[in-house]
């Protein structure tokens, strides 16, 4: 089903991932990834777990991989936000930054694939920060306010562009250089 579905479509144009909807055991939907082949029209299912919802899907650059949030429910306990990672090929979902205790949003990634940047409820703001897929290596880029709609610019020499909402209303900003001297 695809009521209140998302999606993202791969960078080279050839795959759309969509977020899908079925009766989970617990009554309510669950939801995993749809992967269609935009050439053939070949569709899979990728990232199903009972009791949980994908969200926000976004490939990578090089279209092997797709970031995206996953909630967790269980009986009688708040639900739990995190990242996942799902391989194309395999269709293994794997978590991602596990022991992070914050409710994570992948919102760009850099043109290497390399890093994942997210957004993510700290302390009452929403900062965005970087993981290094290779270590594991969190860091904060932006310090107060809420940001979203972060894209990655590579002209900008490797630095990140997004919007941030305050109680003044809502401030384009950049981070310049992804060394993490300048913040927001």
């Amino acid at each position: 089903e695809l009521e209140e579905a998302e999606f993202d479509l791969s960078f080279d144009g050839s795959h759309v991932a969509i977020t899908w909807a079925t009766p989970g055991s617990d009554r309510c939907p669950d939801r995993c990834l749809l992967l269609i082949n935009l050439h053939d029209g070949a569709q899979r299912l990728l990232a199903q777990e009972a009791t949980s919802t994908i969200m926000n899907p976004l490939f990578s650059p090089d279209g092997q991989r797709i970031a995206c949030q996953i909630e967790t429910r269980a009986a009688h306990t708040c639900p739990s936000i995190s990242l996942r990672m799902v391989d194309i090929a395999s269709g293994e979902s794997n978590p991602l930054a596990p022991t992070w205790n914050v409710w994570p949003q992948p919102e760009a990634w850099h043109a290497d694939g390399g890093t994942l940047f997210v957004s993510a409820d700290e302390q009452g703001f929403r900062p965005i920060f970087a993981i290094e897929l290779d270590t594991g290596d969190i860091t904060r880029l932006t310090e107060a306010g809420t940001h979203s709609q972060v894209q990655f610019q590579q002209n900008l020499q490797d630095g990140v562009i997004g919007g941030r909402a305050s109680l003044v209303g809502i401030v384009h900003q950049t981070v310049h250089g992804i060394a993490h001297e300048d913040r927001w």
